[in-house]
């Protein structure tokens, strides 16, 4: 069963205040099969001749700060979970190859990592210890200071519609979430260039809301044979399908910036982007790529 999205647009949007159809602009909802994850990564090596060294060196460390929540500590965190109620929601059947009765186009392992993945998106975050640290980290990562509680209209600075974060989270899941994260910390440069035109008064749109949409589409192109053969490639799920991610949020500040796009063009943007992530994903990655190897000079600076 594929992931579907259903996107709901006011056809009366064009009446409204900017400020009301910013409010209006609806999360995602879907539904699909399943998912798991990537590979754990391993800790340097480094790390004990460090504290070696500082032990010989007679130095003492009396206590240690509890270190920030990072896009990989979360990864790591979730992976734990027990999924087994998220997979009885999901059927997620690997494509396999073109020849009648052929093998399965990845291994097992991957196999496990995309079903983990698919099911992070039906973990609801009123469920997951981890979401008030993960939240907390995104907002010190964009915004450079810790949120001053978990509710309040500051969240509105990253894009959520009202003043509890968790409402805009209820049918994307904790996946939305981690994926926000992904780009705050792999990407910073970038996603603070797209934050600061989503608060541009002439050019703005909610951050956080859109990244939620662009995550129900990465979770309907990792159904797809292209998207597959990208997972193949790299040998790693979150990483690949976490770019992807990323991937749309930069199609997206291309055409919303190049076009000068406002909160009114919202829907179709959306669903230039939706196309673009879950028809051509190959593309989508390659123009990333080259972007990053330039740092989105080009887009961050190239583009009036």
């Amino acid at each position: 069963m594929a992931a579907t999205g259903e996107e709901v647009v006011d056809s009366a949007a064009e009446e409204e205040s900017p400020e009301d159809e910013w409010k209006n602009i609806p999360v995602i909802k879907f539904t699909f099969n399943d998912t798991k994850d990537e590979q754990k990564q391993t800790q340097n090596s480094g790390d004990s001749n460090e504290f070696q060294s500082l032990d010989q060196l007679g130095i003492k460390i009396a206590s240690v700060d509890k270190p920030k929540y990072t896009y990989e500590h979360a990864l790591n965190e979730l992976r734990e979970r027990n999924f087994t109620n998220e997979k009885k929601e999901i059927n997620y059947q690997p494509p396999k190859s073109f020849f009648c009765c052929g093998p399965q186009l990845l291994s097992e392992g991957l196999v496990d990592d995309i079903e983990t993945f698919l099911s992070l998106s039906k973990v609801k975050v009123d469920n997951v210890q981890e979401f008030r640290d993960m939240l907390s980290s995104l907002y010190e990562k964009l915004i450079g200071k810790k949120p001053a509680s978990s509710i309040g209209s500051h969240w509105e600075a990253l894009g959520f519609q009202g003043n509890d974060p968790r409402s805009d989270f209820r049918s994307g899941g904790i996946l939305s979430l981690l994926q926000m994260l992904f780009i705050s910390y792999e990407y910073p440069t970038l996603s603070k260039y797209i934050l600061n035109l989503s608060q541009n008064e002439a050019t703005m749109f909610p951050f956080a809301v859109i990244g939620i949409n662009l995550t129900s589409y990465c979770v309907e192109a990792a159904y797809g044979r292209k998207t597959v053969s990208e997972i193949k490639k790299t040998r790693n799920v979150f990483f690949t399908l976490n770019r992807l991610q990323a991937a749309s949020y930069l199609h997206l500040y291309r055409i919303w910036k190049q076009g000068k796009k406002t909160i009114h063009d919202t829907a179709q943007v959306l669903q230039d982007v939706k196309s673009a992530t879950i028809n051509n994903p190959n593309q989508l990655l390659k123009d990333f790529d080259s972007a990053s190897q330039i740092n989105f000079s080009e887009d961050l600076f190239g583009i009036n």
